[in-house]
C-alpha cells in the first residue's frame, strides 16, 4: 500500500506544479514551459497506470478501492486541465484580459532575474531560505537560455538566472528586491 500512497502523493504534487507552470507558460507565452507541462502529464499518466495495477493486487475493501480510483482520476483531470491551459500558448495572440487576470490574481506568476549583487547568487534555494523569506515558490529557472524544471532546496542560484515563481503581491516585491540586491542579506 505504501507504493500506492507514494504514487498518489507524487501525482498530487506534480499536478499542483503543473497548474502553476501552465499559468506561467501562458503568462510568459513560452512553448518550452508548455512542453514541460506536457512531459509531466505523461509522468502523471504513468503513475496513475502503475497505481491502478498495484491497487488490484492489494487487499482493500470495495469502498476504499473506489475512493482511490476516484482520487487518482481527479488528479488526472487536474493534470489534463493544466495541459489544456499550457497548450493555449500555441494561440497566435493571448487576449490582454488573460494577462491582466494573471497579473492581478492573489496568486500570481512572478518573474525576476537575479543580478550579481543579490544575496542569492551562488546559494541554494534551501540554504538561502528564499522561499521562506519571500513567500514566493520557485517553479523554474531559465539559465543561459535553458530551462531548469527540477527545482528543489539543493538547486543553486546563479547570476542572471531568471526565476519563475508564484506568490502574492507582497512576495513579488520582496523577491524583486532580493533578486536585484536591494535587500543585501536574507
Amino acid at each position: 500500500m505504501s507504493n500506492i500512497k507514494e504514487n498518489i502523493l507524487r501525482m498530487k504534487d506534480m499536478s499542483e506544479v503543473m497548474t502553476d507552470l501552465a499559468y506561467s507558460a501562458l503568462f510568459l507565452h513560452d512553448r518550452k514551459i508548455s512542453a514541460e507541462v506536457n512531459r509531466m502529464d505523461k509522468e502523471v499518466q504513468q503513475l496513475e497506470e502503475d497505481t491502478l495495477k498495484m491497487l488490484f493486487k492489494v487487499r482493500e475493501s470495495g469502498g476504499e478501492r473506489i475512493t482511490i480510483l476516484n482520487i487518482t482520476g481527479f488528479i488526472r483531470n487536474i493534470s489534463n486541465s493544466a495541459v489544456q491551459i499550457s497548450n493555449l500558448v500555441e494561440s497566435e495572440r493571448l487576449p490582454s484580459i488573460i494577462k491582466d487576470i494573471l497579473k492581478e490574481s492573489d496568486k500570481r506568476v512572478l518573474t525576476e532575474t537575479i543580478v550579481g549583487k543579490s544575496p542569492l547568487v551562488g546559494r541554494t534555494i534551501g540554504g538561502s531560505r528564499v522561499e521562506v523569506y519571500t513567500k514566493a515558490r520557485i517553479l523554474a529557472i531559465n539559465r543561459k537560455k535553458k530551462w531548469v524544471f527540477e527545482v528543489n532546496d539543493d538547486t543553486r542560484l546563479m547570476n542572471k538566472d531568471l526565476l519563475v515563481a508564484v506568490g502574492n503581491v507582497e512576495a513579488e516585491k520582496i523577491l524583486k528586491d532580493v533578486a536585484n540586491g536591494k535587500i543585501k542579506k536574507i
